[in-house]
């Protein structure tokens, strides 16, 4: 299916775009391009001889960590996104559980009513693209997010203080989901070690396990550092800011109990009817990893990140809270609990 399709006629701005807002969006792109390329380099995870586009930078302000396209593309971001209060966000840092939450929230959301069975062959990140993985993804491929039907699900992997202002003003609800960072840097590794080389005609060596490890407890990960990325939303929330906050072990253990306090949040709360018509074990069971891992969107698909073709099985590995007992010896295990324990004192995070 075309993407074009995907996102109820959204396309690019060549097609949709006059050529005098095409040209300032253009020259934004390449504005930023020029900027980040002066951000400080992450030689932890690339070294200074790999090219540009695949680069890993720092924010100048923020400090968090990512490729050289994608800070680029927050940037855009920052500048062009109108936020709307009807918007949904999805908030996670890489590898939280945010394919789980997007098909929850999508679900919930799109519960009732006509059902449109074709959108059961897209991947979650489909259905709620990223901000700046999607819909910003260049400067020749702006999604057209005006046209999506209200309320607009969207997601993001931007830090809290990096979201554009228009979407943080808006009061619009985000939804974020921060899991075990034992069980994120073990994803992390995996997926970080699988997307380099799918990408045609590069050639990086993957990290082992001792090297991200490394990086990691020192803050040097995508988006990251972890705690800062998960203290921005908690801070936020305890501010005032309209956030809900998820924990991925919470899930595991009570979906139904979740699943409930996600639906008031998002002001659609399950009626009697609907709690007595099995309709949230429903969606529990549609959105549960057997089932997405043995759908034909999982076996079949690609997902578009970046202007990269992503296979749709990339995205879920195990969908469980203890593997990374399969990785890191206990030594490393206590070393990030107590990173967690120091960082995330003074909270009810821990």
């Amino acid at each position: 299916m075309a993407e074009c399709e995907v996102f109820s006629g959204l396309v690019s701005t060549d097609e949709d775009i006059v050529d005098d807002q095409q040209e300032t969006i253009k020259e934004s792109f390449a504005k930023y391009r020029q900027l980040v390329a002066t951000f400080p380099r992450c030689t932890c995870l690339s070294s200074e001889c790999v090219p540009l586009e695949t680069a890993f930078f720092q924010h100048k302000e923020h400090g968090w960590i990512s490729r050289f396209p994608t800070i680029v593309n927050c940037l855009v971001a920052q500048k062009y996104f109108v936020g709307r209060s009807t918007d949904v966000f999805v908030s996670s840092l890489p590898k939280s559980g945010t394919v789980w939450l997007k098909d929850l929230v999508y679900k919930i959301k799109r519960r009732g009513g006509n059902q449109d069975h074709k959108n059961d062959l897209l991947s979650p990140h489909q259905k709620v693209p990223f901000l700046e993985l999607q819909v910003y993804a260049s400067e020749d491929h702006v999604l057209d997010i005006d046209s999506l039907p209200s309320p607009r699900l969207l997601s993001t992997h931007i830090p809290y203080p990096s979201l554009p202002t228009s979407l943080i003003d808006s009061g619009c609800p985000i939804v974020y989901i921060w899991r075990d960072p034992k069980a994120v840097f073990v994803s992390d590794w995996h997926f970080f070690n699988e997307i380099i080389p799918s990408e045609p005609g590069k050639n990086h060596p993957p990290l082992t396990i001792n090297e991200k490890f490394e990086c990691f407890c020192n803050g040097y990960s995508i988006f990251g550092p972890y705690w800062d990325h998960v203290l921005g939303y908690w801070n936020a929330k305890k501010n005032g800011a309209n956030i809900l906050l998820i924990k991925y072990e919470d899930l595991m253990v009570d979906p139904v109990v979740q699943l409930k306090a996600l639906a008031e949040f998002l002001k659609l709360p399950f009626t009697k009817e609907e709690e007595k018509d099995n309709i949230i074990h429903g969606i529990i069971n549609a959105c549960s990893f057997q089932t997405v891992k043995d759908s034909k969107m999982y076996e079949s698909g690609n997902t578009e990140l970046l202007q990269v073709q992503v296979n749709n099985t990339t995205f879920l590995r195990k969908g469980k809270t203890n593997d990374w007992e399969n990785y890191l010896t206990p030594k490393m295990a206590e070393r990030l609990d107590l990173l967690t324990v120091q960082k995330f004192a003074d909270t009810d995070l821990i």
